[in-house]
């Protein structure tokens, strides 16, 4: 173990302590006269009481150094050890030697001192308690004229001291290893369960946990939002959503239930707070009563990603036949030009002009195929629309040979709008294109109208024709879907899709009386 650890200085301390607790029993024993009793001091009462409470003082002092200097650790544990071996040998030997089992205290000191160091400093603290003890013994033979047999007990108790010392060392060893890969693991599994709490906070589906009662357990982000009330722990999924809590008693009725299988997702949608929702359910228990993992899928988002993937195929493939239509249509609409000069006879003339009205329309839908990859790349700046729709307006009718009053230009509010004026200019033009043609074309019969709606920019084209049959209203921003012979089908989802590179919205108002296109800026896109 690392000198320094909390651990570390815990054990040392506690060792310290111990140390103390020894030398404090030997002086208790000594001033309440229990030593005598027990056989200790009777060879040489005053040198056992010197060293009994040196050893105290000695043992106090160690303890404190030991809480307060634990980077020191291993020279303090070895003074620890040899403080034991010798004030323990001299009181041994101030009792009478080593019949008193006074040494036997060492096997304690060897034991704990092997926990916290490694397997030199081990066999270095059992070598000195060993030496210690066979020194005592061999000078009491040598002053006492005893027979040399009684080193046998002693050296036995000398090999316990390495045996013991190995064998605490090794033990020891593995159990701080497996602590340390304990404590590893634990601080890994929390940055795991801290990542995948931040990965569920902001998963864009909702996510519930509940547990075996239904109760929920946790809940992230886009779950409450969805729900629209706070989803708080203990609550019965139940009394949040009756038609979730039908899923989920259905679910736990299968009889095909196999738990960690694949997720189960309902029959049906359902409507979760202000939403309609996909929910799926997972659990990895081994009946149906375990914790559950129920998936809120925003079933308009699943749409608007099959949408936005149909769509960017058919960019990819539209963009090409764009380029390879063109170029030959280009040659065409030449050579018809050229037989149109050379053309006398009326009907010859007539099949000309059908010619041409059909390669124009082609070219306005390969026009309107190249819009469709140009909806990223937009360069927003301010515009004033009360200086920029009327110049708009005025371009148009001279564009399309209309009288000036056809178009009224009704601005309540003089705002400005972030948004690319090519794109704007393009939004416009489909919109007013699509009123003129269906207005009655008299004075006033379209209008563009500019006001607020809740601090928001909106504009608004409107024209007196019949509107918008309900049956079709659905499908006004599908690509190539028109009701115009004529028309390509592009013209309104091109603006719709331009509208949403800005930052706008382009919907059609049923709720008016006349055909309103609105084209309307969130707060952050408009000011005043």
């Amino acid at each position: 173990m690392v000198p320094g650890e909390v651990s570390y200085g815990n054990s040392l301390s506690f060792l310290a302590l111990y140390r103390v607790l020894v030398a404090a029993v030997l002086v208790l024993l000594l001033l309440a006269g229990g030593a005598e009793t027990l056989g200790l001091g009777s060879a040489s009462p005053l040198i056992f009481s010197v060293a009994a409470l040196s050893y105290l003082l000695l043992a106090l002092v160690l303890l404190v150094v030991c809480t307060r200097l634990v980077e020191f650790g291993q020279t303090l544990l070895t003074l620890g050890v040899l403080l034991d071996v010798i004030a323990i040998i001299v009181m041994m030997d101030a009792s009478g030697g080593f019949r008193t089992g006074m040494a036997v205290l060492l096997l304690f000191s060897i034991a704990g001192s092997s926990i916290l160091s490694d397997r030199t400093m081990t066999l270095f603290h059992a070598a000195c308690a060993s030496i210690g003890l066979l020194a005592s013994q061999a000078n009491a033979i040598i002053n006492a004229d005893q027979p040399v047999s009684l080193l046998v007990q002693p050296g036995m108790l000398s090999s316990g001291y390495f045996v013991i010392g190995i064998i605490v060392n090794r033990l020891a060893d593995k159990v701080i290893r497996s602590e340390r890969e304990a404590v590893r693991r634990g601080r890994e599994l929390q940055n795991q369960l801290r990542l995948n709490e931040l990965v569920i906070e902001d998963m864009p589906d909702g996510v519930i946990v509940l547990d075996e009662l239904g109760r929920i357990v946790l809940s992230n982000r886009a779950a409450q939002q969805t729900a629209g009330v706070p989803l708080a722990t203990g609550v019965p999924l139940a009394s949040v959503s009756g038609a979730l809590a039908a899923c989920l008693a259905r679910w736990r009725a299968l009889p095909i239930y196999a738990p960690g299988a694949a997720p189960y997702a309902s029959d049906a949608d359902i409507v979760f707070g202000d939403r309609q929702v996909r929910p799926r359910f997972i659990t990895g228990g081994s009946t149906p009563q375990a914790r559950v993992l129920v998936l809120l899928e925003d079933v308009s988002r699943i749409e608007e990603q099959s949408r936005q993937q149909k769509l960017v195929a058919l960019g990819r493939l539209t963009a090409n036949i764009a380029h390879e239509i063109r170029n030959p249509l280009a040659a065409v609409l030449h050579a018809v030009d050229l037989l149109g000069e050379e053309a006398e006879a009326a009907p010859r003339g007539r099949l000309l002009q059908i010619a041409r009205d059909n390669i124009h329309r082609l070219d306005r839908m390969v026009s309107d195929v190249m819009q469709l990859g140009r909806r990223d790349r937009a360069f927003a700046e301010m515009i004033s629309l009360a200086d920029w729709l009327p110049t708009f307006v005025g371009e148009f009718a001279a564009s399309e040979r209309l009288a000036s009053a056809v178009i009224v230009v009704s601005i309540q509010a003089v705002p400005q709008i972030r948004c690319d004026p090519v794109h704007l200019n393009q939004i416009l033009w489909n919109l007013l294109d699509n009123a003129c043609r269906h207005g009655g074309g008299e004075p006033g019969s379209v209008r563009v109208k500019v006001h607020l709606l809740d601090r928001a920019v909106a504009l608004d084209v409107i024209d007196d024709g019949n509107g918008i049959d309900a049956l079709v209203r659905a499908q006004i921003f599908e690509p190539f879907f028109t009701t115009f012979s004529r028309g390509t089908g592009l013209g309104l989802y091109i603006a719709r899709e331009l509208a949403a590179a800005n930052g706008a919205g382009l919907r059609y108002c049923a709720e008016e009386q006349a055909t309103t296109f609105r084209l309307h800026w969130a707060r952050g896109a408009a000011s005043q």
